[in-house]
């Protein structure tokens, strides 16, 4: 089985942070490769916040001046804790006396936050950081950048809501720093010497770098934003990349090769970021999904180039936004699921066309929802997993048919549900991955067949687990994605060993 790493969370209590931080560095330590411990962090879960979109704003009353630096803190945190989660910090300018969110005050004194996580909205001077370290930490003052940096992340875990890992009650004799803060309630999985928030690590503050556990822990709480990670065809040559939409840029790697930036800088959607070739080129273009719009970054086969509109408003659904081409002109077109039914906007090549009802009622699944060609016709169709079976409605080019039931029993899996053409015969076959192996069944083309195993023991990825042609043989192989990617070949019969991919 590929190593996994498993969801960890520790789960701790509100603390009042004064003078936060294990004392100050005697020398800048350099940023160092990720601790390899897969324990996460403690967290009071009470204190995670609602939205994921969290304003901070800086106090009138601070230190004044330090634009560079308040803007090195709000770079550093992005860097780190919205990098690897789904947490978008924004605003970031001066509180009002209404202003709700994180509210920061620049002093000289120890750098602190009053509360952890949700508890900070909109409490004056919530966090305190320091600039200058006159008066505390005397030490940074030759290297304040460093020390900024580093202190804010550190400060921004607990505005996440995340305790001293060293408070934790099976920490090692080795550490001896005290516990601050009110202890935690609740630990699962193993302290992390490496942490951020641990003021045992010898590489104080962890260089203001998260460490695995830390990462692992916010993406526990908060989810993964690395990144929205998709596969797809984007330099033409017949195999899936993989593409990562980070808040920095978008990365792509190549089977084979190492990750490379294919945006200058960020360019991810509210409302969701996909792949899929919606120009028709044979190659896989970028779009995001944001409550004004739809826009596209079409692929130069090298890098995704300039944004263009392709809708003018609002185009996504409650139930899903999907990017399939159910028409067969080899041009994906956007399809949106609400409770009312499924509309369809289909890709002219520089845009979606007018709104098509394509079902009058609803079709979703409580299991999930999906698009893929199960029939072969070059269409994809309409497929709903639920408790009682999968059913599936085929593209007509204009609209989804009628109702067909494809199993007659349900067929889910526990880790994920996939469709997608592993036997290489154009049709795509339902797959099923649990803990402890994954099935197909294949499609005949009007339901799906018997089960048959293709792992005889668990793969799935901590990142995520995906069905895509790696190796341009015209069958999906099952990738997964913890630390790295790692795939397993599809030879029509089964998954082959694990690879790199």
């Amino acid at each position: 089985m590929q190593p996994l790493l498993r969801p960890t969370a520790l789960f701790g209590a509100l603390v009042l942070v004064s003078a936060c931080g294990p004392s100050t560095p005697s020398e800048p330590a350099s940023e160092s490769p990720m601790g390899q411990d897969s324990s996460e962090l403690y967290v009071l879960l009470s204190s995670k916040w609602p939205s994921n979109d969290i304003s901070v704003c800086w106090e009138p009353n601070s230190t004044p001046g330090f634009d560079g630096f308040r803007a090195a803190v709000r770079d550093e945190v992005t860097r780190q804790w919205s990098y690897w989660s789904n947490v978008n910090f924004h605003g970031w300018g001066w509180c009002t006396s209404t202003s709700g969110g994180i509210r920061i005050r620049v002093e000289d004194s120890g750098p602190h936050v009053k509360a952890l996580g949700r508890n900070l909205n909109g409490l004056v001077n919530g966090m305190v950081l320091n600039f200058t370290f006159q008066n505390w930490g005397q030490s940074c003052q030759t290297q304040q950048d460093f020390c900024i940096r580093a202190i804010g992340v550190h400060e921004f875990g607990h505005a996440l809501g995340f305790a001293h890992e060293q408070n934790r009650p099976d920490r090692p004799a080795t550490c001896t720093d005290a516990p601050q803060g009110t202890n935690g309630d609740l630990m699962l999985g193993a302290w992390d010497l490496n942490s951020t928030m641990n003021y045992c690590n010898p590489d104080w503050n962890n260089s203001g770098v998260l460490s695995n556990g830390d990462i692992e822990g916010v993406q526990t709480i908060y989810g993964s934003r690395l990144f929205t990670r998709a596969f797809g065809d984007v330099n033409g040559d017949g195999r899936a990349d993989a593409v990562a939409f980070g808040p920095t840029h978008v990365a792509v790697q190549l089977p084979g090769g190492e990750p490379a930036r294919w945006t200058p800088e960020a360019y991810y959607g509210t409302r969701g970021s996909f792949v899929a070739d919606v120009s028709g080129d044979g190659r896989a273009d970028a779009i995001v999904v944001n409550d004004s719009g739809i826009t596209v970054r079409r692929s130069t086969g090298s890098g995704f180039g300039a944004y263009e509109t392709w809708t003018p408003e609002a185009y996504y659904g409650t139930r899903g936004t999907f990017f399939a081409d159910v028409t067969g002109d080899r041009r994906a077109d956007a399809i949106v699921v609400n409770d009312s039914g499924i509309t369809v906007r289909r890709s002219t090549g520089s845009g979606f066309g007018t709104y098509e009802t394509w079902t009058t009622e609803a079709y979703y699944g409580n299991r999930g929802t999906f698009f893929a060609d199960v029939s072969g016709d070059g269409r994809a169709d309409a497929i709903v997993v639920n408790d009682s079976g999968v059913t599936v409605r085929r593209s007509t080019g204009t609209g989804f048919g009628a109702y067909e039931t494809w199993t007659t029993e349900a067929y889910y899996g526990n880790r994920g549900t996939f469709f997608a053409d592993v036997s290489g015969d154009g049709r795509a076959d339902a797959i099923v991955v649990n803990d402890n192996t994954v099935t197909v069944r294949r499609s005949t083309g009007a339901g799906f067949g018997a089960y048959e195993t293709w792992t005889s023991i668990g793969y799935y990825g901590s990142q995520g687990t995906f069905f895509a042609d790696s190796t341009g043989d015209g069958r999906a192989d099952a990738i997964v994605i913890n630390t790295g990617l790692t795939t397993r070949r599809s030879d029509g019969t089964r998954f082959l060993p694990n690879e790199t991919f």
